[in-house]
């Protein structure tokens, strides 16, 4: 069965990735508890732009990344490859000062 292209299919990953309870996303987004459980459930198939534009703002994400696994992917490959980058290397460490 294709992914509903509206639906927030992404979300519960994204909250994850970032270390969130549902309830710290609530906090920072707004959206009740309540809503996030659903969508991640996949009780609440389509989002509304409000909700999908709050959820992401917290996750510090774009907002079509919580759509589109593709997109996601694209981001968090992104991402660790500039944290891996950022990061000391061994001989760096200050364990070795």
């Amino acid at each position: 069965m294709p992914e509903n292209p509206y639906a927030l299919s992404q979300l519960k990953r994204l909250r994850n990735w970032r270390r969130l309870t549902q309830q710290e996303l609530s906090v920072r987004s707004g959206i009740k508890v309540s809503t996030i459980q659903k969508h991640e459930r996949g009780a609440i198939r389509t989002a509304s732009l409000d909700v999908a534009a709050s959820l992401a703002e917290a996750l510090q994400v774009p907002v079509e990344a919580l759509f589109s696994v593709d997109i996601s992917n694209r981001m968090l490959e992104q991402l660790s490859a500039k944290e891996a980058q950022n990061s000391p290397s061994p001989e760096e460490s200050p364990h070795d000062q």
